[in-house]
């Protein structure tokens, strides 16, 4: 019948773009990481920066429709 490609959800793009947004926003926080340690701050402020980007980026890769 219909091609595979044709198929999406009942809310496929929003689904999409929110995890664009998320991993976009873990890649934004772990430059921050990666900027905050070569500046020499303190080691709580990475790794909260850390986890927060950690977080981020699962949140974006579970909600890929990949994994449905």
């Amino acid at each position: 019948a219909g091609s595979p490609r044709g198929r999406r959800s009942e809310r496929g793009g929003f689904m999409n773009g929110l995890s664009t947004v998320f991993i976009l926003l873990g890649l934004f926080l772990l430059g921050g990481v990666i900027s905050f340690v070569k500046q020499g701050m303190s080691k709580s402020i990475v790794t909260l920066l850390g986890i927060g980007a950690t977080m981020a980026l699962l949140a974006g890769v579970l909600r890929l429709e990949v994994w449905n």
